[in-house]
Parts: C-alpha cells; structure tokens; sequence
C-alpha cells in the first residue's frame, strides 16, 4: 500500500490504516474521515504522509502483480543474490517466491 502526501490528501478521504506517533501509539485509526482540520492537525504532529483508501500501489503505472511476474528466473535471482547473507531478505526472497508460486508463475 503507497503512503499519500497530506498535501495530496483530498478532504474526506478514509484513512486505509491507522496513524501511528513515534511510540507507536494510534492518533487516528484505520477508517477515520480526514476533514480538513484533521490533515492540518496531522501536520502539526510532524505527519507527512498516510495510507488513503482508493491510493494506488504502483509506480509508473505497473501493479506489482505486472512487475514481479515479469522478471525472468535469473533475474530474480540476480535481484537477491546481494542479500544472501541477510536472513530477513531470505525470508522477504520466500515469500515471494511463495507468493508467485501461488499465481502458477515460474520462480527459480
């Protein structure tokens, strides 16, 4: 899910996941209503950006389920192949490979 600028944030927007604070306490929860005074008091608290309903995930127009299929077996494992050492981009690593395996699309 891609974060939205507040700036970018219409009013009455739905909030698609809570705002946390530094401490990871909740100032809104997931589905709150962004009236314009909540974006402004959102910028006080030092928020720039937050996760909208409706906000898309891709960048230059490709979802991530049209990128990650694309990429060809040695590729992808080109792509890893520098965090071999690293045990959470192993896990990162098998779980897409899980998850492409799941849409019947060859991983290596």
């Amino acid at each position: 899910m891609t974060k939205t600028p507040l700036a970018d944030v219409a009013p009455d927007s739905i909030l698609a996941q809570a705002v946390l604070d530094t401490k990871g306490r909740i100032l809104l929860k997931e589905g709150a209503v962004l009236s314009p005074k909540l974006i402004k008091k959102l910028q006080k608290w030092g928020i720039h950006e937050v996760h909208v309903e409706g906000a898309s995930d891709s960048e230059d127009g490709v979802t991530v389920e049209q990128a990650i299929p694309a990429l060809t077996g040695t590729q992808w494992s080109e792509m890893f192949a520098p965090f071999a050492a690293c045990p959470e981009m192993d896990l990162v690593h098998r779980a897409l490979r899980t998850w492409k395996a799941s849409r019947a699309v060859d991983v290596r």
